[in-house]
């Protein structure tokens, strides 16, 4: 039977898209060129919905939604578009096409209140789980959780939920302390690391939590003032930590001598398993008076690449990227002019650094020239020396949101806005929305795999990959969203996780 299905699928022009990536086909035979996978045939624009069954945590069921990027007559869909996930093929009984960036699961975390779904992150064991902070009454699946108010305010509490392979929800823990989850990061023995702004009691500042993989805090380190804004968390391969923020005065974790008493600076700190601090160090470049830190992430090397912006002594305003080696030392440093602002950095397996940030006006790009007059997107992949390898602009207005890098180097791309142009086509919100939640896959040379859209003010702020190349995004809602066919309504702000097929 699976050898009637793959020559069914080979007659079809079937291909799976992960395969073609793995096998590194491109052009008429594999995954083509800058559109969708393509199994031959001139690449044409096709757009529209996808109507199809996306199943949810609340038994609603939904659509496919995905657009394949300039896909041909196959691509991964050797249907019209429209039909790809609803239509059986009749040579091919019991076979349903597949489309990239199809919903496969979603859930919605209802409240009375409102929550916020801040970061996404996947376990080695193919485990997946979110973090950010709610006040209210919140439901996870069955599940509730209440806080509470206090004279003067609102209660506003972290929380961590993991699922398992198959979308069941595990566990759910809810910190005892105000806090909001900020960021999330897996070690290798499954525990959740959790990068938290404490809030109260005094004083306020940044914390770290892991939880384990039966939702049980293991310790704890609380630390800085209402001056500190933790950003960012990672593991390295010995199990260390990883955490990145921004301080104006004293640190203030146990052990750190860092103090920043005339202006706030990025900083960078490393800890053992247990959370003792193995070294710190400012990642404000020399020639900057401030500097504020926007993403962390980790190369297959344990070197520590952070991205962040401020005032230089001269009076300009320039991003930056830094890269340390595991012991501190500094390996790279880039400008980058202002106005692109950067939002994300990414890191694949080949060490390759892809920057993701917008920009508005006209500025000077490694010898090039831009002018936009709405916010317009820019990706740029770098060698691990900081040599440029590519770039792409994407007109909107457009502000990135989320970035991830699957393990066969495809980059999953999340931006909030208007309209997202593409090559071929323009994406634009539907169902009298004026504004959407995008989503943009490329390859690791940059050509385009698919983009997709999710009407409603829905703002994506985690993504994350599994080991199969599935996309987990987290984010939140406000009125309306459109999950293709299926409709999600709150009259709070609501914490939203969406899977989607590679």
């Amino acid at each position: 039977m699976a050898a009637a299905l793959a020559a069914c699928g080979a007659r079809s022009g079937l291909l799976d898209p992960l395969q073609s990536e793995i096998s590194g086909e491109s052009g008429s035979g594999g995954s083509g060129g800058s559109g969708g996978a393509a199994a031959g045939g001139s690449a044409a624009s096709t757009g529209g919905k996808v109507g199809g069954g996306a199943a949810s945590a609340s038994g609603k069921v939904g659509g496919g939604g995905a657009g394949v990027a300039g896909s041909g007559q196959a691509g991964a869909c050797s249907l019209p578009l429209e039909d790809c996930l609803a239509v059986e093929q009749p040579e091919c009984p019991g076979l349903r096409p597949r489309c990239e960036g199809r919903i496969e699961f979603h859930e919605v975390f209802e409240t009375n209140g409102y929550s916020y779904v801040n970061d996404v992150a996947t376990g080695p064991s193919g485990r997946a789980a979110i973090t950010g902070y709610h006040f209210g009454e919140t439901f996870f699946g069955s599940r509730h959780f209440t806080t509470d108010s206090f004279p003067g305010g609102r209660r506003e509490v972290a929380f961590v939920v993991s699922f398992d392979t198959a979308h069941a929800l595990e566990w759910v823990y809810q910190d005892p302390e105000q806090s909001h989850g900020v960021a999330l990061a897996f070690a290798a023995n499954g525990d959740a690391l959790v990068h938290a702004r404490h809030l109260a009691p005094s004083p306020t500042g940044a914390g770290i939590f892991p939880v384990n993989t039966l939702g049980q805090q293991l310790w704890r380190k609380d630390w800085g003032t209402s001056n500190l804004v933790p950003v960012g968390i990672a593991v390295d391969n010995d199990g260390h930590v990883w955490s990145t923020g921004n301080v104006y005065g004293r640190l203030g974790y146990p052990g750190s001598d860092l103090d920043a008493p005339t202006a706030q600076q990025g900083y960078l700190l490393q800890t053992d398993s247990a959370g003792t601090l193995l070294q710190e160090l400012f990642i404000t470049p020399p020639s900057y008076g401030v500097s504020n830190v926007l993403d962390l992430q980790l190369d297959a090397e344990d070197a520590v690449i952070t991205i962040g912006e401020g005032d230089t002594t001269d009076g300009r305003f320039s991003s930056f990227i830094r890269k340390f080696s595991a012991s501190g030392a500094p390996l790279l440093l880039k400008e980058l002019e202002a106005p692109l602002q950067l939002s994300r950095v990414v890191v694949d397996r080949r060490r390759r650094i892809t920057l993701v940030g917008s920009f508005q006006g006209t500025f000077e790009h490694e010898g090039s020239r831009f002018e936009s007059d709405v916010p317009t997107l820019l990706v740029a992949q770098y060698s691990s020396e900081g040599e440029l390898l590519w770039r792409k602009t994407y007109a909107g207005p457009l502000e990135p949101t989320a970035a991830a890098v699957d393990r066969f180097d495809n980059l999953i791309i999340a931006v909030a806005g208007s309209a997202l142009a593409l090559r071929d086509r323009l994406l634009v919100p539907e169902h009298g929305s004026s504004e959407a939640a995008f989503v943009l896959k490329l390859r690791a040379d940059g050509s385009e795999v698919w983009a997709r859209k999710l009407d409603g003010a829905v703002t994506l702020r985690g993504a994350a990959t599994d080991a199969s190349g599935r996309i987990w995004l987290g984010g939140n809602f406000d009125g309306e969203a459109w999950l293709d066919e299926d409709v999600l309504s709150s009259p709070n702000t609501t914490g939203l996780l969406v899977q989607l097929s590679p």
